[in-house]
C-alpha cells in the first residue's frame, strides 16, 4: 500500500510534504513595497506586476502559488496590450508583498489606483 503524499491541514486544504503554512502578519519583517497589482513603478520607472498575498488568511505556500498564479494571468489579460509588452520588453518583473488584513489591501490598492 502506497502512502499518499499529501494530508489535510486543519482547515481542510491538501498538503503536500513540505508545505508550510505562510507565516502570520507580523511574524516576519515587513517588506516596504509601492505600486499596483498591475501597475509601473521603479527607481527607473520600470513596469512591475504587483500581487498582494493577505497572511492572515493562513494558506499554504502551494496554494499562495496557485493563487499567485491565477492573479498573475488575470492582470495579464485584462491590461492593455502595450502595457503588456511593455511590461514583457523590460524583464517581466513581479513583486509579491505580504498584507495582514482585508483593510490592508484595500488600503494598498487604493494607493496603488492613486499613484498608477
Amino acid at each position: 500500500q502506497q502512502k499518499s503524499s499529501q494530508t489535510a491541514n486543519r482547515k481542510g486544504f491538501r498538503m503536500h510534504k513540505g508545505d508550510k503554512p505562510l507565516p502570520r502578519g507580523g511574524d516576519s519583517p515587513p517588506r516596504k513595497a509601492s505600486g499596483t497589482s498591475s501597475g509601473s513603478s521603479g527607481s527607473d520607472n520600470e513596469p512591475m506586476l504587483y500581487l498582494a498575498v493577505r497572511l492572515d488568511l493562513r494558506m499554504s505556500a502551494g496554494k499562495v502559488a496557485s493563487q499567485c498564479a491565477h492573479a498573475a494571468l488575470e492582470a495579464f489579460r485584462s491590461a492593455p496590450l502595450a502595457q503588456v509588452q511593455d511590461w514583457a520588453a523590460k524583464g517581466e518583473k513581479i513583486v509579491v508583498v505580504g498584507v495582514k488584513s482585508k483593510s490592508q489591501m484595500s488600503s494598498l490598492k487604493a494607493s496603488g489606483q492613486r499613484n498608477g
